[in-house]
């Protein structure tokens, strides 16, 4: 008993340690929809873990526990706490399911479906919702916090809330919240299991032949700047795989040049897609780089790397051109033009077998794609397209595009 206490004291520790570190990582990248839910979610963990650490778990040990019995709060806010949070984190990850199933589903309306009013709207009422379902447990005197007849722990919980429940069982109000949390836990398997049907059918594909399912048709409008993050990994420089490339690229990647303008030619349609950055390539290839993608964070270490997922569309009109790594400036071919450039610096310790320090890559596009001066405004039948947050590769860049015409973002 005392070592899974113990355990679970480490757990939360690394929770409250782990969500600086994420902020640091992601960095204004928090703002983004599926973001916001992953925020919601480290919140709760960062709210149950304080109050296991200050409250419970010291009394649970036997550490104070007269002060728990004399402050007649304490329970409360044990009680408050073992509710509100598997409620609160039940609506989260059906939204955070819901909000990647839409990604995928609908990769040209996400942005639409989850904007900033919405998504406010949405943890408002969630966090509402989950605090009124506490309601009938506050409303209630927990009346058995005692210490048992060994004087070392608290009686066993399991026994106050059969108390409770049996003073609120007629309660509506909690039956209400009972069916609501059926109905979450049926939306959040429903959305995973959609979500995994339709990644594993879109990214697994056999060496030469492209993945079956894609959308049959798309609405093609000019969204944001031709800069995509292909070649850019946060904290290490290696390059992040699209599932057509990964499909369809020798196996000595690592050292062969890849000219990508065939995998995105003809009327092959455009859509969003979840990747994972992979941080180690082994014996000159790439290690394993669609599988292991973790959607569903409830750990700490999980939620980590959910962070480091985000959303790329690829269009026809642009492709780069170079080997992995580059160490030689290249030319975009005949009837492209250049957009940008950008650098990569590949570290030995990633375990590549012929590294060099710094490359170039180029992003050549169509000639209908054309560097905006910024101080004038496009011409007619032109859109001035938004310029990237930038990174550190890319930096913020104005382009203007034919009316009705997809880049990329």
């Amino acid at each position: 008993m005392h070592v899974a206490a113990g355990l679970q004291i480490l757990a939360t520790v690394i929770v409250l340690l782990c969500f600086p570190v994420h902020v640091l990582i992601a960095d204004k990248e928090l703002e983004s929809s599926f973001r916001v839910f992953q925020t919601q979610i480290t919140v709760l963990n960062i709210f149950y873990t304080v109050v296991e650490i200050s409250v419970h778990k010291p009394a649970w040990f036997g550490f104070g526990y007269d002060l728990y019995k004399t402050i007649p709060l304490l329970p409360y806010i044990d009680s408050f706490k073992a509710y509100v949070y598997p409620s609160a984190l039940c609506v989260f990850h059906s939204l955070v399911g819901i909000n990647q199933l839409t990604a995928v589903m609908c990769p040209f309306r996400h942005k639409e479906l989850w904007r900033t009013k919405v998504l406010l709207t949405i943890c408002v009422i969630a966090w509402s919702l989950s605090l009124l379902s506490s309601v009938p447990v506050i409303l209630c005197q927990p009346q058995l916090y005692e210490l048992n007849t060994n004087n070392s722990i608290i009686a066993n919980r399991r026994m106050i809330y059969f108390a409770i429940s049996e003073r609120t069982r007629q309660s509506l109000l909690s039956m209400a919240f009972f069916a609501g949390a059926i109905i979450m836990q049926v939306a959040t398997i429903g959305a995973y299991s959609a979500l995994f049907i339709i990644v594993r059918r879109a990214t697994v594909a056999p060496i030469g032949k492209q993945p079956q399912r894609v959308p049959e048709s798309v609405r093609r409008s000019c969204l944001v700047a031709g800069i995509i993050e292909i070649g850019f990994v946060l904290l290490c420089a290696l390059l992040l795989l699209n599932p057509f490339i990964f499909a369809n690229m020798p196996e000595n990647y690592a050292e062969g040049e890849v000219q990508r303008s065939s995998l995105f030619s003809g009327d092959y349609p455009n859509f969003n897609r979840y990747f994972q950055l992979r941080t180690r390539i082994r014996d000159q290839q790439f290690d394993n780089a669609i599988g292991n993608v973790h959607y569903l964070s409830q750990a700490p270490i999980h939620f980590l790397l959910t962070s480091l997922l985000f959303t790329m569309t690829f269009a026809s009109t642009c492709e780069w051109v170079g080997t992995a790594p580059v160490c030689m400036p290249d030319k975009c071919p005949a009837g492209k033009v250049e957009i940008v450039r950008a650098g990569n610096v590949f570290f030995k310790f990633l375990q590549i077998q012929n590294s060099c320090s710094i490359g170039e890559k180029l992003l050549c596009c169509d000639p209908k794609v054309v560097r905006a001066d910024k101080s004038k405004e496009c011409p007619a039948g032109k859109i001035l397209v938004l310029e990237r947050r930038g990174t550190h590769i890319f930096w913020g860049e104005k382009f203007c595009c034919d009316e009705g015409t997809f880049v990329f973002e």
